[in-house]
């Protein structure tokens, strides 16, 4: 009777040791798969918004990359990364599905900023500056945003300057272009650090624990009680 009451409370003070590194584990984990998610529809609102301004008739010099056909790409693949986070997430063993996850999110990490980044952007503008000359769509881009010529209004501009400031369209284009692209890469760039937290976290997780699903080991409540 003795012995076996020993061993329960051996059992139990195991238990006990075991339990704060079994929270902590879950608390980073948790934390790990709500990072993702940030990053999963930040990403998708950014891109949409992005693929939306790349319509837009104000741009009338296209990007120096394929703008729309790289969006629509990263778009296709964050919805792939998503289903095989689940499928990882339910089936844990599956290295598939782990490559699968990881390769979109490097490609939706490293793909829209390098198109949103200052370097990008200035080689559209720059894009802008070399295909600027006297045609029809200049011309009426000229009228519509009222500025004469690129530079100024003695830099390929139409004849006549019929505006008072008779200032060049240079800085209207810089302002829309990195007003709406500039921001979303700050964005872009925060959540990307998200990104790579959750990868750290998730693969090693996957690698390292004989855990068949990752699922059962999120646990929601932990994820607002990491910072307490």
């Amino acid at each position: 009777m003795f012995q076996n009451s020993s061993r329960k409370c051996g059992k139990k003070t195991t238990w006990i040791k075991k339990r704060p590194r079994k929270v902590a584990f879950m608390k980073t984990f948790s934390l790990a798969v709500l990072f993702y998610l940030v990053f999963v529809i930040t990403e998708i609102s950014i891109l949409i918004k992005s693929l939306n301004w790349s319509y837009d008739p104000f741009l009338v010099v296209s990007h120096p990359l394929p703008l729309k056909t790289s969006i629509i790409s990263s778009l296709s693949l964050q919805l792939i990364g998503f289903i095989s986070f689940v499928a990882l997430m339910i089936n844990s063993k599956r290295r598939l599905f782990l490559y699968l996850w990881l390769i979109t999110v490097i490609w939706n990490t490293i793909v829209p900023i390098s198109m949103m980044c200052s370097p990008s952007l200035d080689s559209w503008i720059n894009k802008w500056s070399d295909q600027w000359t006297n045609t029809s769509h200049t011309m009426s881009f000229q009228l519509e945003n009222s500025c004469c010529g690129w530079q100024s209004y003695q830099d390929r501009a139409i004849s006549e300057c019929p505006f008072r400031s008779k200032s060049g369209c240079k800085p209207i284009v810089i302002s829309w272009i990195y007003e709406r692209y500039s921001q979303s890469n700050s964005i872009l760039s925060t959540v990307a650090a998200m990104s790579l937290y959750s990868v750290i976290v998730v693969i090693s997780c996957a690698l390292s624990l004989p855990i068949e699903s990752l699922w059962t080991e999120i646990e929601i409540p932990f994820i607002w009680l990491f910072f307490n």
